[in-house]
């Protein structure tokens, strides 16, 4: 009767292949843009997310909670 216990050698090369032909298109998550391009998006996402979470809480809050710009 044979064995047909699977060594390490015939995983590493079984990684190799998939690496050659790999199932999915990967180029969808590479980065686009440079550093400084991509991190400017995020700033400004981070900005638009913290503008939208002030008006939902200025609308939520009572007017005594309310942020004033007079600091009363």
């Amino acid at each position: 009767m044979q064995s047909t216990r699977v060594d390490k050698r015939t995983i590493e090369a079984v990684g190799s292949v998939m690496d050659l032909w790999p199932m999915g298109d990967y180029s969808e998550y590479v980065p686009r843009g440079t550093a400084r391009e991509r991190i400017y998006r995020h700033w400004v996402t981070v900005g638009r997310h913290l503008k939208t979470a002030v008006a939902q809480y200025e609308r939520a809050a009572p007017a005594s909670r309310a942020f004033r710009a007079d600091g009363r």
